[in-house]
């Protein structure tokens, strides 16, 4: 069977990181999902003196330890630390010039967000397959306000379809 893990860079050192890496080869882990990862309680990002600052170091990092297999993040809209969609995918495109095999995206309630996304990643340059990520609803409200904290729209429509379920 197949192992996969998560692998972020907030509040490590490389050093740490690669450690972490080295012994998930050692054990047959061989997919990762390499995220910059989110700041512990909110504010602004400020990345570890010693470590990967962004997710395309750390994905260059990997695959210097091992082969791995490793999706990263993609933003079918801008990213909230983004300062424009343009940005967002030069950060794809140095995602994949460094290794990484395949994006999932941050999930999406419309398709053309993610189909603008493809044609713009595309251009740039960006051949690695685009997954659309998937978030299930179970609880709308939790939805909602993490959607306000991640830059992800909730449509209108949606909305319709889940008033009154509370």
């Amino acid at each position: 069977f197949r192992i996969a893990a998560h692998l972020t860079c907030v509040g490590a050192d490389r050093g740490q990181v690669d450690a972490v890496a080295r012994r998930w080869w050692e054990v047959g882990v061989r997919r990762i999902v390499a995220l910059r990862g989110d700041v512990p309680g909110g504010g602004a990002w400020r990345p570890h003196p010693n470590g990967y600052a962004r997710a395309a170091e750390l994905v260059a990092g990997l695959t210097r330890i091992a082969p791995f297999n490793i999706a990263v993040a993609a933003y079918p809209e801008v990213h909230p630390d983004s300062p424009s969609p343009e940005a967002d995918i030069d950060n794809l495109k140095r995602k994949q010039d460094a290794g990484a095999a395949v994006a999932i995206t941050q999930y999406c309630f419309d398709n053309e967000p993610i189909l603008r996304l493809r044609d713009r990643a595309a251009a740039a340059g960006v051949t690695i397959p685009i997954v659309p990520g998937v978030l299930p609803v179970t609880n709308f409200a939790k939805v909602v306000s993490f959607s306000r904290k991640c830059g992800a729209s909730v449509p209108a429509w949606l909305a319709e379809e889940f008033e009154g379920l509370d």
